[in-house]
């Protein structure tokens, strides 16, 4: 009897040792969560991703990230129409291109519970003068779309975590 009960014994206890590392692990990732630490990379993971869709966003349509033409701000100078005429670029909306230095130089800058994009090129200190800081950052449309993509990271790393743990 006291050997069934010794193995019972150490059954319970492996048991509770597992429950303790799995709360131990749930706990870890809790804080994870809390501190936007997946999140932040995720974004990291699809930065190139994130910014492209704010050069298609000025580029292709031609607002900010409020969905506000930019246009509405200053719309081209008949001279700066004449010269993307010339180019074969669209002057229908203002796209903040014209050599594509300035889209190129579009960075992510991740914290922990939001992103921010920015520039270093040159011009961008008087674009911003020019259009506001809003032509940085994503149509609500478009962080729909960044949801959708760092969502699945977010869960792939916390089954991880859970596995791992």
């Amino acid at each position: 009897m006291s050997q069934w009960r010794s193995k019972i014994q150490n059954s319970i206890m492996a048991g509770l040792a597992s429950i303790l590392a799995l709360l131990s692990t749930v706990g870890v990732i809790e804080t994870k969560v809390e501190n936007g630490d997946y999140a932040r990379d995720a974004v990291t993971e699809k930065k190139d991703d994130i910014v492209e869709l704010n050069v298609e966003q000025l580029n292709d349509k031609g607002v900010n990230r409020l969905g506000v033409s930019i246009n509405t701000y200053r719309p081209y100078t008949p001279y700066t129409v004449r010269l993307k005429s010339e180019k074969g670029q669209p002057t229908d909306r203002v796209t903040l291109r014209d050599t594509g230095d300035f889209h190129r130089s579009f960075e992510l800058i991740p914290e922990p519970t939001i992103f921010y994009i920015s520039a270093t090129d040159g011009k961008t200190p008087e674009l911003v003068d020019k259009y506001g800081s809003d032509i940085f950052g994503l149509t609500p449309d478009n962080m729909g779309k960044t949801s959708v993509m760092i969502y699945p990271l977010v869960i792939e790393a916390i089954k991880k975590e859970l596995k791992n743990g």
